[in-house]
């Protein structure tokens, strides 16, 4: 839950910074939050939170769960994405408006973020293969003149290790995913809202 508390208050001030620009913006500030901010939090929760636990309890791992989480539940969230950047800069688009909103926009937005986050998602696996290789070799080192097992030293690569994994992710790497998702959403809803009667070419 913090770390969704944290990606929201960087989602809200990045879609305000893309969609008003580096003179106009403002960033959200988590102590003095205001409604249309909370707004935006709470359903960030839910979206990011509460709809896979449901569909995690809800459905077994399945043919029908492998189809709702690849490709129906991600549909329908787009669908309703352009609330977020219109809730971030206090504009009122609701759900249905959003559904007309995002009429021919899925699939280039699909594979835009594809896009977007392959060579970032790649620097990401490296860096946490270097980490783990690293955090291995010092275990090896620092162990070894104790005769430890091989298990033993395995789980205390595992401790030393997670960690610092879990820091990167969390401090450096879920940001900027956030940051390159929410540009890449405020962008295709700046288009939609200045040309509501075309398409992307």
């Amino acid at each position: 839950m913090g770390e969704t508390a944290q990606s929201s208050v960087i989602a809200v001030s990045w879609h305000r910074l893309v969609i008003k620009g580096l003179d106009n913006w403002q960033p959200m500030s988590p102590f003095r939050s205001q409604r249309h901010e909370v707004q935006f939090v709470i359903m960030w929760t839910i979206m990011g939170v509460f709809l896979p636990m449901a569909l995690t309890n809800l459905l077994d791992f399945n043919w029908t769960y492998f189809v709702l989480s690849l490709l129906v539940v991600p549909f329908f969230i787009f669908k309703i994405s352009f609330y977020f950047p219109a809730k971030a800069v206090n504009v009122n688009v609701s759900f249905g408006e959003s559904f007309r909103m995002t009429d021919g926009y899925f699939w280039k937005f699909l594979f835009t973020v594809i896009r977007v986050y392959f060579l970032f998602t790649l620097l990401c696996l490296v860096v946490v293969s270097v980490v783990g290789f690293l955090g291995g070799m010092f275990v090896k080192l620092w162990y070894s003149s104790t005769g430890m097992s091989i298990f033993d030293m395995q789980m205390y690569t595992q401790i030393f290790v997670q960690p610092t994994i879990n820091v990167l992710l969390m401090v450096y790497f879920q940001p900027i995913y956030t940051i390159l998702g929410v540009t890449t959403l405020s962008n295709f809803y700046l288009h939609a809202v200045q040309n509501p009667k075309k398409a992307l070419p």
